[in-house]
């Protein structure tokens, strides 16, 4: 039997590095698909002790990756403690621009040159933007972030692409990437430094904007626009076995499009004040090996984000809760206010003198998923302080 169960963890102080459409087949929510039967599904727990997760776990921490422009850091969600970091050496122009988790327990960064660097009176890197081609350099380390290898990357088409995937199996380090120039899929290995352009059964006309990997099924999933007609979106799914190609087109107008694993997840954006100012609460869901859809219906803000949970959940909410939604049948099955009290919503303002006046704005802040059937919601109370609430689906 299935148990869905959620928890919060005590208030940390936790530093994250970090259009509006219709879609009028209303008529088909929860109706197309194969998802798993009520009784497979299971009945909502909800518990309140962080310590079973540790023990039905048998481990002490979660660990996640996080970058600067110019450091990597793993830090515990349990804590909230950094419990390692490395910082590189730079020049002037080069940034950490990729960081990547490897289902072997490695880590990557890639180091990127061509980047224009703000900085503040005090010297403190404030923001920065890419402006041309410039070296790169791909670090690997181990599970405890000490620096196994270091490699120059000499593709520079690869380096002025921001459409790349990562991928360290037997050995090889692989970097996939879309050329709109030259409007073809390539993977360069980083060993060889040879590149290889992959034949796929792919229009001309629609460019790859976006490429994420999914390590279960060993295919690229992307997201891309035909030449001249961006207003819609191609999905598909690139097996890398066999170069096969399937996609759809959907016209479904997202503000985002977020992979979780073999699912597209197309969320809605803000509507200007003119028209109400609040989304109507859709929410797109695509599986990307089967070709189905499901259209959510959802309360308001919460289709702004979220993921898919258990490969049959939306899995989203607001600053004042947390809902779970069967996909197949658009029924909300959990629903749970945060363990501790946000600061009431302030905007911000232009002070007297013109300065900036930072509000308070309590909201979700990330979704992560830890594992298959572990995830963390972290919520941002208002002032910078965060707040986690773990969601477990056995």
């Amino acid at each position: 039997m299935k148990k869905m169960k959620i928890f919060g963890l005590a208030m940390v102080l936790f530093v994250l590095v970090a259009c509006n459409g219709e879609y009028d087949n209303d008529d088909n929510i929860g109706e197309r698909g194969t998802l798993p039967t009520e009784q497979q599904r299971g009945t909502p727990q909800i518990i309140e002790d962080i310590e079973d997760i540790q023990t039905e776990d048998e481990i002490d921490e979660y660990l996640r990756i996080y970058r600067d422009f110019d450091r990597i850091a793993l830090r515990s969600l349990l804590t909230d403690e950094v419990v390692t970091e490395f910082t590189f050496s730079l020049e002037e122009d080069q940034v950490v621009r990729d960081v990547y988790e490897f289902a072997n327990g490695y880590y990557g960064a890639l180091i990127v040159g061509g980047f224009d660097i703000s900085r503040n009176e005090e010297g403190e890197v404030i923001g920065w933007s890419f402006f041309g081609e410039g070296d790169a350099m791909f670090f690997l380390f181990d599970s405890e972030l000490n620096l196994v290898e270091e490699y120059e990357v000499t593709n520079d088409d690869l380096v002025s692409s921001w459409s790349t995937v990562v991928t360290f199996e037997n050995s090889e380090i692989l970097i996939y990437y879309f050329d709109k120039w030259e409007s073809g899929l390539y993977v360069y290995n980083l060993m060889t430094h040879t590149t290889t352009q992959i034949q796929i059964d792919l229009d001309e006309d629609i460019l790859i904007n976006q490429l994420q990997h999914t390590v279960v099924s060993n295919q690229l999933a992307f997201i891309g626009s035909r030449i001249n007609d961006e207003a819609n979106l191609y999905l598909g799914m690139i097996d890398l076995e066999t170069n096969q190609v399937q996609y759809t087109r959907t016209d479904f107008d997202p503000n985002e499009v977020i992979i979780s694993g073999n699912y597209f997840l197309l969320t809605e954006g803000v509507p200007p004040a003119f028209m109400g100012g609040v989304p109507e609460g859709k929410a797109m869901i695509i599986n990307m090996l089967t070709g189905e859809e499901y259209l959510l219906r959802v309360d308001g803000y919460e289709s702004m984000r979220g993921m898919v949970a258990a490969n049959r959940y939306f899995l989203t909410g607001s600053h004042e809760r947390i809902r779970l939604y069967d996909i197949a049948t658009n029924e909300m099955v959990l629903e749970r206010e945060p363990s501790v009290e946000m600061l009431p919503y302030v905007p911000s303002s232009i002070g007297p003198n013109g300065e900036h006046i930072e509000g308070v704005i309590p909201h979700i802040r990330e979704f992560i998923a830890v594992r298959t059937g572990l995830y963390v919601v972290v919520f941002d109370i208002g002032d910078g302080t965060t707040h986690l609430e773990w969601i477990v689906i056995d």
